[in-house]
């Protein structure tokens, strides 16, 4: 038996319509993203380029205390690696932050981890002239669930001779 010819056709002709209605709408979604990716990638080299140049540097203090902090953290405390974790700030006699400083500093971290309270700490550089100022508190809950603290650190060796 063979296929009705007359009906065979012009469905055949509806299907690949169909599927090109498909593709170009695929197409026109596929640059419709890449343009939006473009511009938010624009916008985040813009604020990250705002965010180095400014006088503070926000550290992320996870829950287990792993660090999240630009290199230029580092240099401010005379480290010469990373530090990856909060203990790590301590670098020795004469690097980082002392160790008293530093149980004070993973004191007040704890407590606006558990609590939610914000703290407000000056801090010295062993080795060094630098004064930081660090300001902390939880961080947004949609960026980091798990009980993170946002900690700005601000170089106030200035304000500090001053006073």
């Amino acid at each position: 038996m063979a296929p009705d010819s007359s009906l065979t056709y012009p469905l055949i002709g509806l299907i690949v319509a169909l599927w090109m209605v498909g593709a170009a709408w695929a197409i026109w979604r596929g640059m419709d993203m890449q343009s939006r990716a473009r511009r938010a990638l624009k916008a985040t080299s813009r604020l990250t380029r705002l965010v180095d140049g400014a006088p503070a540097i926000p550290v992320i203090i996870r829950a287990d205390g792993r660090l999240d902090a630009p290199e230029r953290f580092t240099k401010w405390l005379g480290l010469e690696d990373a530090p990856r974790a909060l203990a790590d700030l301590y670098g020795g006699p004469g690097y980082g932050l002392s160790e008293a400083a530093l149980k004070s500093l993973i004191a007040d971290v704890r407590h606006a981890q558990k609590g939610g309270g914000q703290f407000r700490r000056p801090l010295a550089v062993q080795g060094s002239a630098k004064q930081l100022l660090a300001i902390g508190g939880l961080a947004d809950g949609e960026l980091y669930p798990n009980g993170a603290a946002l900690v700005w650190f601000f170089d106030a060796s200035d304000s500090e001779a001053r006073i």
